[in-house]
């Protein structure tokens, strides 16, 4: 019972909301997390100048205690020729949610996503897109699917 009640008071200490210019040497920390833990095909990190460009509604981190424990960013776009969102309309591509290992499982990504598809209503983005190339495809699909997210299409290699 102790064990729940810890679980508890670390997910309500977590607080998602908008990165500022100051946190974004912590996000790219955590990128060079990400890239260690070889969990992505293909993953680079970002540089300092990409990310600040990206400041705004559509970047969100999660933290605790002033600590950067996970990101979410997206990118406002016009579609053109897509077969899911019809030309001419404005979405949001999510470019990258990554949460620390040791916070995964807490449904802090579902956080840091439903605060990024909120953040994109709110710029007036009612459609959404997202490219994974995560190496637990099963994972990745079922986290999406959680948030209303339907698969296009797939992609396979050998």
């Amino acid at each position: 019972m102790q064990s729940h009640q810890i679980r508890i008071s670390l997910v309500e200490n977590i607080i998602i909301k908008e990165c500022l210019p100051d946190q974004i040497e912590q996000v790219l920390e955590l990128q060079s997390i990400w890239a260690k833990e070889q969990i992505t095909i293909g993953f680079v990190p970002a540089t300092r100048e990409y990310l600040l460009d990206k400041l705004g509604a559509l970047f969100i981190v999660a933290s605790d205690n002033g600590r950067v424990v996970g990101f979410a960013y997206a990118t406002a776009h016009i579609s053109k020729d897509m077969a899911v969102i019809s030309d001419g309309q404005r979405y949001a591509e999510i470019d990258d949610i990554y949460v620390l290992a040791e916070y995964r499982s807490r449904n802090i990504g579902g956080r840091l996503l439903d605060k990024l598809i909120e953040a994109s209503k709110q710029e007036g983005l009612e459609h959404f897109y997202v490219y994974s190339a995560s190496k637990d495809t099963d994972n990745i699909l079922s986290f999406y699917r959680k948030h209303g997210f339907k698969s296009w299409c797939v992609q396979l290699y050998r």
